[in-house]
């Protein structure tokens, strides 16, 4: 009983681990702000995280990079004014780790379950 139990319990974990997985991870990774560089990495529905240098920060998806203006939800801040730039992107890095921990995790799970239970 506890078995059975057990393996469905591993299943649904193995399930949630792939969607995860599919999902990835992402990170915020700083973006240089010579203005070529702003338009060459910033990309309409892109989630950026911006701070002005009157010290406002704001987090918003892309709308527009049009006239030297970064706008986004209601948002327009010109490039002139921004301190500092992140966008946010798929990291490969905490993805990995996060299917590599899991899987360990499940394989574990799985051994010590054989072991306790002698299935």
């Amino acid at each position: 009983m506890y078995l059975k139990m057990y393996r469905k319990f591993i299943v649904n974990f193995i399930i949630v681990l792939i969607i995860i997985s599919l999902c990835g991870c992402t990170t915020m990774a700083e973006v240089n702000l010579t203005t070529n560089e702003i338009y060459k990495k910033i990309y309409i529905g892109d989630t950026v995280r911006v701070k002005q240098k009157n010290g406002t920060r704001s987090e918003f998806k892309v709308s527009s990079t049009e006239n030297k203006i970064l706008a986004g939800d209601g948002k327009n801040i010109p490039f002139d004014q921004i301190q500092s730039l992140e966008k946010e992107q798929f990291s490969y890095v905490k993805t990995s780790l996060l299917v590599i921990l899991g899987g360990t995790f499940v394989i574990g799970s799985v051994v010590m379950c054989s072991a306790f239970f002698g299935g």
